[in-house]
């Protein structure tokens, strides 16, 4: 059977013998992998059954398959040794682990991003040696890890875990306030060749979480005015400029175009009635026109015009997303950021433009 290595038995006897020794939290290295495994196994050693409670495969009597619980020898720590390893170098799941007075771990705790959830922190594993239980050890390394879980991208909108059914260490996660969301499957344990029923609990909203919730909801009709607002104003301005623009396009030589080369053309915000119309940096809004293929330059019923994109003045993921409201505190330094760039500004603006290096600017 799977002997714990005799100094980490050692310091939890002296737990279990009712000296007051503390264990304290950190971040494992590499060479805690041994000592993490020896941990995942101790405790399987002590609670295989009760981890294997919600197995689908009975023996023949009626009694669970004793085979589903495998020998925990060496080989086995060897093995688990290699997996935990393989989990702290790859950096997919992060762990927390407790260790004893005597610098040995006594327990863990392993987290990282739902498998099953998107957004959703998942704690993938939990366990304290068997000498250590009972003791409060478990409820500190899931406070530590909510809380790590809270200040990540991946978990902005909750935390859960997937317990095995029925089993009396789950307590840990109702006595943090995690509640159980009605949600089952099955699933096949490491050291373990049955399926076994799993039972989803949901971690309690933090307090950043439930402000954010909160902003979002009383803020959300503000940003509907202003969004509105913003669509009023940019028609009330395009009814303004669109008059001075025609007649810009009407008067305006466009000697020396070529087959598809658009000429810049500034718009003056004082002459258009906008004083106001500028970019970040104070510049003129500007646009490049193009006659359309086989008219005359001015005067033309047909023409190509090309404007460029703008944005809000903060930062995107990417990928077309946005990122959600509500503003930053940083905005400010983000517009003087954009303020130097094409999306803030026209004084790097060439005077003309190849509309051909896009697609969807065909010569005709």
């Amino acid at each position: 059977s799977f002997l714990a290595p005799p100094s980490l038995a050692c310091a939890c006897a002296c737990r279990a013998c009712g000296e007051q020794l503390m264990a304290t939290l950190r971040v494992p290295g590499l060479e805690d992998a041994k000592e993490i495994a020896s941990v995942y196994l101790a405790a399987w050693q002590e609670h295989g059954e009760e981890l294997l409670r919600g197995s689908s495969t009975p023996s023949r009597t009626g009694a669970r398959d004793s085979s589903a619980t495998p020998h925990l020898g060496p080989e086995a720590l060897a093995t688990q040794a290699r997996r935990f390893t393989n989990f702290l170098r790859g950096g997919e799941r992060l762990f927390i682990v407790a260790e004893a007075p005597e610098g040995h771990v006594c327990g863990f705790i392993s987290y990282g991003p739902s498998y099953t959830r998107e957004n959703f922190g998942e704690v993938m594993q939990l366990y304290v040696h068997p000498e250590w239980q009972r003791q409060g050890l478990g409820s500190k390394l899931l406070d530590a890890a909510s809380q790590d879980m809270g200040s990540k991208p991946w978990a902005v909108d909750g935390k859960h875990v997937w317990g095995t059914k029925d089993n009396a260490a789950n307590r840990v996660y109702s006595k943090a306030g995690w509640e159980l969301t009605g949600y089952e499957k099955e699933l096949v344990p490491t050291l373990s060749s049955s399926p076994v029923a799993v039972v989803e609990y949901i971690g309690p909203a933090d307090a950043e979480e439930e402000e954010r919730v909160l902003l979002e909801g009383s803020n959300r009709a503000m940003y509907e005015a202003v969004g509105l607002a913003m669509l009023v104003a940019v028609a009330l301005v395009l009814a303004t400029m669109w008059k001075p623009i025609m007649a810009s396009l009407r008067t305006r030589s466009k000697a020396g175009v070529t087959a598809n080369i658009g000429l810049r053309v500034l718009v003056d915000p004082q002459e258009v009635g906008v004083p106001t119309a500028s970019c970040l940096d104070g510049s003129w809004p500007s646009y490049y026109h193009r006659a359309a293929a086989g008219e005359a330059a001015s005067g033309g019923r047909n023409w190509l015009l090309y404007f460029q994109g703008g944005g809000w003045c903060r930062p995107s993921p990417g990928g077309g997303k946005e990122d959600p409201l509500p503003f930053p505190s940083n905005l400010v330094d983000w517009c003087s950021e954009r303020r130097q760039t094409p999306l803030g500004s026209t004084r790097g603006d060439a005077q003309t433009r190849d509309f051909g290096e896009k697609p969807l600017f065909s010569r005709d």
